[in-house]
């Protein structure tokens, strides 16, 4: 009996093993582990990482000016009408196979200040843009390259779409920062699936807060590349299955 219970064990686990199949009647392989590569000036993947180049852009009388050499990055509208919205740009290098499926990505970010609960939405720029190196007022000192600014994706050569750069395709879900510190932004796998896939249409984002016309004014500062922590710069984790 417990001979006949053996080879029928056997034979309906047989059975089961052969009906794991795929659609083209091959057996499936083993699943892919997932790999993490993280993007960080000075940090990630090494110390000698430069692949991320932001900037601020303002509207008004601040509308040529570039402020890329600037520690902070600004997100604000204030109810004089003022606005800023923030620039970003990580370069993936090779550091990802091409050809590899992008599972998840975030990026992190430090707030050193941040009041009324600021919303914002994440989108793909349109164009190439250049950083530049203009300080914190928007002062350019000679020799140094302007960059870009509310009306010019590189001054001189290429204005934006539209002014405040154009942008239409979302590159993410809103999000909201209540406190300050770090906090992370969830960015559509897709989003990064194309900066891989087509690295020459990869111009990174732009943050905007949601309500550019409050009745109070809404801030959200975040640290730059130019952050002399370096823990405090922003960072691009993506999660990957290699080809």
């Amino acid at each position: 009996m417990r001979h006949l219970f053996f080879l029928l064990s056997v034979s309906v686990l047989f059975f089961a093993l052969s009906g794991c199949t795929t659609k083209d009647g091959a057996s499936p392989g083993p699943s892919k582990p997932v790999l993490t590569a993280s993007f960080q000036p000075g940090v990630y993947p090494d110390a000698g990482y430069d692949g991320l180049k932001d900037t601020t852009i303002a509207n008004g009388t601040d509308s040529n000016k570039n402020h890329g050499a600037c520690a902070d990055l600004e997100l604000t509208a204030y109810a004089t009408g003022r606005v800023t919205r923030t620039l970003l740009k990580f370069d993936l290098g090779t550091e990802i196979p091409s050809g590899a499926t992008i599972k998840n990505a975030h990026i992190s970010f430090h707030s050193p200040l941040i009041t009324n609960n600021p919303s914002f939405i994440v989108m793909k720029l349109p164009k190439t843009w250049t950083e530049g190196e203009g300080n914190c007022s928007g002062y350019l000192a000679p020799g140094l390259e302007n960059g870009a600014t509310w009306n010019d994706a590189v001054p001189g050569s290429s204005a934006w779409d539209a002014p405040g750069s154009g942008a239409s395709v979302n590159a993410a879900d809103p999000k909201t920062v209540s406190t300050t510190g770090e906090f992370t932004l969830d960015l559509y796998a897709s989003t990064v699936q194309s900066w891989l896939d087509s690295p020459a249409d990869n111009h990174g984002i732009i943050l905007r807060l949601q309500d550019e016309a409050p009745a109070t004014d809404v801030r959200l500062y975040i640290k730059s590349k130019e952050s002399g922590e370096a823990a405090e710069r922003p960072k691009l984790v993506v999660e990957y299955t290699e080809p």
